[in-house]
């Protein structure tokens, strides 16, 4: 595991959501264990909330299962290519940054947001201007 927030924080979820699942899987059968060995258990009717809490608990493990099995980098690459597929939101994106620099006085030696690769400096650089 990592130690960025974002990961500490899917960590948590994911563990979360899978203690959840365990739990409600385990309440699950155990109220179908007992719910065929009580005499005055009134089932007849359809309702079995055994099966229902089992069947939320298989939801509640899927995404972390599903986390384990594809890996994490590979969940993150897929919904951060389904954010960025739509041109129009990054436009809008842009539009509100560039609003944001645009609102502040510009003073000297102030240091901008400049793309690296367009202006030859490495990575470590600021641009002063």
């Amino acid at each position: 595991m990592g130690s960025s927030p974002t990961q500490i924080a899917s960590f948590c979820l994911y563990s979360f959501l899978g203690g959840i699942g365990i739990e409600l899987l385990i309440l699950g059968a155990m109220l179908m264990y007992y719910s065929d060995h009580q005499p005055d258990g009134d089932y007849d009717n359809g309702f079995y909330p055994g099966y229902n809490i089992c069947i939320v608990g298989v939801e509640f493990l899927l995404p972390p299962i599903l986390v384990l099995l594809l890996t994490p980098k590979r969940v993150f690459n897929y919904m951060a290519s389904r954010f960025d597929s739509n041109v129009e939101v990054l436009e809008q994106d842009g539009a509100f940054i560039a609003e944001l620099l645009d609102s502040v006085a510009v003073t000297l030696n102030q240091v901008w947001y400049v793309h690296y690769d367009k202006c030859n400096l490495p990575c470590r650089d600021r641009c002063t201007h």
